[in-house]
């Protein structure tokens, strides 16, 4: 069972950060977005899909 739940986690991870590369943010936020993901996993990815998707450009 954690082995799945691990497997999603990593999915979902993976899934965030190229959500992030794809998109348009201004100044230094994609770089620092990136940052966050890498260095805090899937806690990262959390945190981007609460605040960072709400600071892309539009």
């Amino acid at each position: 069972m954690g082995f799945i739940i691990g497997l999603i986690l990593l999915v979902y991870w993976i899934f965030q950060i190229v959500d992030c590369l794809k998109g348009d943010f201004s100044g230094y936020n994609k770089i620092i977005w990136i940052l966050v993901l890498i260095f805090l996993g899937p806690l990262g990815a959390i945190i981007y899909s609460f605040v960072g998707k709400d600071q892309k450009i539009s």
